[in-house]
């Protein structure tokens, strides 16, 4: 099964399940995705996180139902699942601009949220114009990195908290590096792996480090060591400031994955960064390894 049709499977679940009280993980199921990779995919392919796309929906269709029927505003906002009326017309608010019998005095129906389109290759081909990033398929062998490794909300998660952690991270590595087992094919690496290989609900473990030769040396106080496998990747280059990196990750998930017929595995993703440019710097190349499959 495609990951265009897995997507779409949610989609139509949540559609056909729109007033009842959705989960993230019942979602995921339906669709036959992991909850933290389902929620990666479902942010980069539809634009909006999985709860951000259920409250448009149901704000929409209360804003309908504001303006076709004459119902209280207590009773769409309970119908809507919404936890009070107060909080209805917070989100409504946010939406529209106005509070419920505002909108409903001023028949603004030209602002009503549509159904997402059905994610297809010409929906993907649009929503990522220009966007022409193509990765090198290798075999890439397995490695050791070395580092500092703290737990993050992703970085495709709207509440994400990683440029308030990972920065420390790598602060730590700076002022601890001579006491790591460095060499001359030392590179900095980063680790990701995932809230399942992480035992972290909802959040990924990140690892600022540097790639060692073997697991034997010492570490430095809270340092620790993460292997890699070996197996296919997918490698991305990244040109610019770590900054923009969600663009190209959204890129790689909301576009070239669904189309390129590969799947990624459970398995950790890793970037590589250039030794002699400072990844904050416009210049800057990092080398994104997404773990795939064999073909």
């Amino acid at each position: 099964m495609s990951y265009q049709t897995q997507i779409n499977r949610a989609v139509d679940y949540i559609e056909d399940n729109l007033f009842a009280s959705l989960t993230v993980a019942a979602i995921a199921r339906e669709a036959g995705l992991s909850k933290w990779y389902f929620q990666r995919l479902f942010r980069a392919m539809v634009g909006d996180t999985v709860k951000e796309y259920i409250q448009h929906r149901r704000l929409s269709h209360a804003a309908s139902q504001l303006l076709t029927t004459d119902r209280k505003v207590i009773d769409i906002a309970l119908a809507c699942d919404f936890a009070s009326p107060e909080v209805f017309t917070r989100a409504f608010r946010r939406a529209f601009g106005t509070n419920p019998q505002a909108f409903r005095t001023t028949h603004r129906a030209d602002r009503l949220i549509p159904r997402k389109p059905r994610i297809t290759t010409a929906y993907l081909a649009h929503l990522y114009e220009g966007m022409t990033m193509e990765p090198t398929i290798k075999h890439m062998p397995a490695l050791t990195a070395a580092g500092f490794a703290g737990l993050v909300v992703p970085l495709l998660n709207p509440d994400t908290d990683n440029m308030k952690v990972i920065p420390g991270l790598w602060q730590a590595l700076g002022r601890h590096i001579s006491a790591l087992p460095t060499g001359p094919g030392t590179r900095r690496i980063s680790v990701i792996l995932g809230p399942d290989e992480a035992k972290a609900d909802g959040k990924i473990e990140y690892l600022a480090g540097i790639t060692v030769a073997g697991d034997g040396a010492p570490l430095p106080e809270g340092a620790s060591l993460r292997q890699v496998p070996a197996g296919d990747y997918a490698v991305f280059t990244h040109i610019g400031p770590v900054e923009t990196l969600a663009h190209t990750k959204n890129y790689i998930y909301g576009s070239w994955l669904p189309k390129s017929g590969r799947v990624r595995t459970d398995g950790p993703q890793y970037t590589l960064y250039s030794n002699d440019r400072d990844p904050r710097a416009e210049g800057a190349e990092m080398y994104i390894h997404i773990p795939l499959e064999p073909a």
